[in-house]
C-alpha cells in the first residue's frame, strides 16, 4: 500500500520461524526510495507482533493502517474449533508521524477468517475477504460501513462478484473501481485479477 513517499508491504525474513511452514513469520515494513535509487527499509515495530502481519492498506482519509494478523491472544496463537488459526483485521492510527498500538476491528470473529482489507476513497466502506459461513464459495468478498466509530455487520458483495471458488485481495482505486482476484471467474488460470 502507498504511504508517504514509499510503500508498506509484508515480507518474511525475520528470525522467528513459523513451525507450520519452516519459514519466518511475515512482518510489515516501510520502504522509501533513496536518492541513489536504493531503498531504505524499516520494520513497523509498533505494529508487528510475534506472529503474522500482512496485506496492509493505508487509508489517507482516516489516517489508519489496516492489515491482516494471525489470531492470537497474550502472545499465543488461537486455534479455532476446526483446528485452524484464523485471520483478523486490525488498524493502527497515524499519530504524530508514528503508528499507534494496533486495535482489532469489531467485526472479527474467532470462528472464521477476515483479511485482505481495502477502504473506499471516502473512508466509509471497508471491503475484505472472509470464509464466513453462508457465503457463495470458499472465500468471498464482504463489505462493512463505518457507523458511529464502529463497522457495521458485514454483508456479502453478492454473486456478481462472489463465486463457488475463492475471491480475495480486493482493492478500490481512487475512481471507485473495485479490483480483486478470483480462481473461479473465467480467466487464464489460478488467481486472475478482475
Amino acid at each position: 500500500t502507498l504511504y508517504k513517499r514509499g510503500v508498506v508491504f509484508a515480507r518474511s525474513n525475520g528470525e522467528r520461524i513459523n513451525p507450520a511452514t519452516g519459514l519466518p513469520y511475515y512482518d510489515l515494513v516501510y520502504a522509501e526510495p533513496r536518492v541513489d535509487g536504493s531503498w531504505n527499509i524499516n520494520p513497523l515495530n509498533h505494529v508487528n507482533s510475534a506472529f503474522h502481519e500482512a496485506a496492509p492498506f493505508y487509508d489517507n482519509h482516516s489516517k489508519l493502517l489496516f492489515f491482516t494478523r494471525s489470531n492470537h491472544f497474550h502472545n499465543r496463537t488461537v486455534v479455532s474449533g476446526d483446528g485452524q488459526v484464523k485471520l483478523e483485521l486490525f488498524h493502527s492510527a497515524l499519530i504524530d508521524g508514528k503508528f499507534s498500538r494496533p486495535r482489532p476491528l469489531n467485526i472479527n470473529n474467532p470462528a472464521y477468517s477476515i483479511g485482505h482489507p481495502t477502504v473506499t476513497p471516502d473512508g466509509n466502506i471497508l471491503i475484505f475477504a472472509s470464509d464466513k459461513p453462508g457465503g457463495k464459495g470458499g472465500t468471498d468478498l464482504y463489505y462493512s460501513v463505518i457507523q458511529d466509530g464502529a463497522w457495521s455487520t458485514p454483508k456479502n458483495l453478492g454473486d456478481v462478484i462472489n463465486t463457488p471458488g475463492d475471491e480475495m485481495y480486493p482493492y478500490v482505486s481512487n475512481d471507485g473501481t473495485l479490483y480483486f482476484s478470483s480462481n473461479y471467474h473465467e480467466g487464464f488460470g489460478g488467481y486472475d485479477v478482475f
